[in-house]
């Protein structure tokens, strides 16, 4: 069943712009000098100088990866799509047959390097007063772009799932696992529904809009994940929270563009998922 279950996934990756299967091992990918960016949960992201190498690590949740490179993958190529993606270039992406008598596989999609590094809540709060305020007025122009680019694209499957959704999914796992308390989960239930309730409405919004995903690159800011979602925009800001008074500020100036106006009480309980 999950050889049945990955093929289709393949079949999906090459719907949307081609899939080179080969046979190399996963660390052949790799050329010597390449310095590793990061380790998510699900990819290990390589600076290969002027561009980035994503390996997709296939392990025993090999099945949920595939997903979620199909996902990424298929996002940048709507979103470039439309001719104003504010995202760097996808430049290729392969699924590889590893090595080894257990045939595992890896995935890999190298992308247009965005120089430059993100900030830390605690760089972002110590710019000077000019800087500060050039920061979060570039940063209401890429949601706004990135909102602009979203609503021009050929929506994805993926793209209709919320943030609390998501984050109600993970809830579950740990709680299972003993690792979040029935309460805590009850609670994130009890937020999911309520903002349900009082958002305005929903628009297909970047699903991670926060420092670690934000890059300055020739001038602009650039978001470097391709995860979207469905959620009520005024609470577009819940990652940061962290930051007493930031979220509201920059909720007010995102209402102040686009007439979505932001609930502090909305961006807090979304913030608490």
């Amino acid at each position: 069943m999950r050889g049945d279950a990955i093929t289709a996934l393949l079949a999906q990756l090459g719907a949307v712009g081609g899939v080179a299967v080969g046979t190399r091992a996963a660390h052949g990918l790799v050329p010597g000098g390449a310095v590793l960016l990061g380790r998510g949960l699900y990819a290990d992201a390589w600076d290969l100088g002027g561009e980035v190498l994503k390996i997709f690590r296939f392990d025993s949740a090999g099945l949920s990866v595939f997903q979620r490179m199909r996902d990424e993958i298929g996002t940048i190529i709507a979103m470039e799509a439309t001719g104003i993606s504010p995202m760097p270039r996808l430049l290729g992406h392969g699924v590889l047959a590893e090595a080894g008598a257990d045939g595992s596989l890896c995935g890999w999609a190298l992308l247009e390097r965005a120089a430059g590094a993100p900030l830390s809540l605690a760089e972002i709060v110590a710019l000077p007063g000019a800087a500060l305020e050039a920061w979060k007025n570039a940063l209401v122009d890429q949601a706004v772009a990135l909102e602009a680019c979203l609503d021009a694209a050929v929506p994805l499957a993926c793209w209709e799932e919320s943030y609390a959704g998501i984050r109600l999914r993970r809830l579950d796992e740990l709680a299972r696992d003993g690792r979040v308390g029935a309460a805590d989960a009850a609670l994130a239930r009890e937020l999911a529904g309520w903002i349900g309730e009082h958002a305005r409405g929903s628009r297909f919004v970047h699903g991670d809009f926060n420092p670690p995903n934000i890059v300055y690159w020739a001038g602009r800011l650039v978001v470097i994940d391709p995860f979207v979602t469905r959620d009520p925009p005024e609470a577009n800001w819940r990652h940061f929270t962290l930051v007493p008074g930031l979220a509201e500020d920059l909720a007010a100036r995102y209402a102040a563009r686009t007439g979505y106006v932001a609930d502090g009480r909305m961006i807090a309980a979304v913030g608490a998922m």
